[in-house]
């Protein structure tokens, strides 16, 4: 349910900026109606051809330097994460955090 209302969302967003008049809100809001209601009704949403995608392949070139960029990231990730079982992993202190008082020292000396 969700994810149709999320779709549908995105419907909305799409027909306001694209498809809708931006003169008067009652015109805008019109135009928002008509177009949800097109998109909604299969018979009419049917009557509009869509233009045929473009299909096309990357050159053999393109297609080798994209395997040598993943290739790269791969052993890169490798490497960082064998060097971070290494190391000790010590908890980052937020630049304007207070440092934190040892026990001793919060008892006023009792």
């Amino acid at each position: 349910f969700k994810e149709a209302q999320e779709a549908r969302n995105k419907d909305l967003k799409n027909i306001r900026e694209n498809y809708s008049r931006k003169c008067s809100r009652i015109v805008t809001n019109g135009d928002l109606l008509h177009g949800l209601l097109v998109s909604f009704d299969p018979v009419i949403f049917s009557l509009r051809k869509l233009p045929p995608k473009k299909i096309s392949s990357f050159s053999q070139e393109v297609l080798q330097l994209l395997k040598k960029i993943v290739q790269v990231q791969v052993c890169g990730r490798a490497a960082q994460e064998a060097g971070d079982t290494l190391q000790k992993k010590t908890p980052r202190r937020v630049a304007n955090e207070p440092k934190t008082k040892k026990r001793s020292q919060t008892r006023n000396g009792d």
